[in-house]
Order: structure tokens, then sequence, then C-alpha cells
């Protein structure tokens, strides 16, 4: 603290102001403007900016619910149609008979053979035709070349 010959004592310690008494004046200037805000207009301010985040969380909510909605009606349509799928299947199998599932199996792998068994005697019939046109030709150019070579002798 001052002392009374205008002298600050040097005991080492800091004086408490720690700012210019020009920079306090301002502060104080500041603090007693009659321009800030009131306390009402504060808390209406404040009010009406939890209204504004209320109303963006519920916008956020109903877009979720909105979208749950569709995939929840997507999850339907798609196990509807499994569903659908699996009466059909059922049904088939009524209607086939009490045939085990090996029964069916077997006779669709003895189609699949007699298929595959016409399909070959086919391609392979069309394989011996020019297999055997190819070994005539060939047949014709090995007489050409002993006629050849009976000439030149």
């Amino acid at each position: 603290m001052a002392q009374p010959g205008g002298e600050q004592p040097n005991d080492g310690r800091v004086d408490g102001a720690f700012h210019s008494p020009a920079f306090l004046a301002a502060h104080v200037a500041t603090l007693q403007a009659v321009d800030r805000e009131t306390f009402d207009a504060f808390k209406k301010r404040q009010d009406e900016a939890a209204q504004a985040a209320a109303r963006v969380l519920q916008d956020e909510e109903q877009a979720q619910r909105d979208f749950r909605a569709v995939l929840d009606a997507d999850r339907a349509k798609r196990t509807a149609a499994a569903q659908r799928a699996e009466r059909k299947r059922v049904k088939r199998e009524r209607k086939g008979g009490d045939k085990p599932e090996k029964h069916r199996k077997e006779h669709k792998k003895k189609h699949k053979k007699k298929r595959r068994s016409r399909s070959r005697s086919r391609s392979g019939g069309k394989r011996r035709r020019r297999g055997s046109s190819d070994s005539s030709s060939d047949s014709d150019s090995a007489d050409k070349m002993r006629l050849s070579h009976w000439a030149a002798s």
C-alpha cells in the first residue's frame, strides 16, 4: 500500500492492482454502461435458444422415426416374399408326394446325365465327321506324295 510520502514500500510483494489506473477506469466505465442487456432480455434469449435446440432435436427424432418406418416396411416386404416362397416350396413338396429329398436329387442327376450324353453324342458325331473328312484329305495328300515320288524315280 502507498505510504504517506507517495512512495511505495519495497517489501517484495506485488501490488494487487496489476493494471494501470487508466485501464481500471475504463473497466469501471464499461461495467457502469447502461446499454447492457437486462436480465429479463437475457432469460428470453436463453429460452428462445433452448426452444430452437428442442425443435432441431424434435426434427432429428422425426427423421429417424421416418427412416425406421421405411426400413421396417422394406424388411416386412422381404420377409413376406420369403414366406411366400416357403409356402410355395411346401406346396410343391406336398404336390410331388412324400418322396424323400435324396430320391429327387438322384432323379435330377439321372436326367442331367441323359441330357449330357445326348449333347455329347450329337457334338461327338460332328467331330467324327470332321475327323473322317480330315483323314480322307490326309490320305489324298499321302497318295499325291507317293505318286510324285514314283514319278520322280
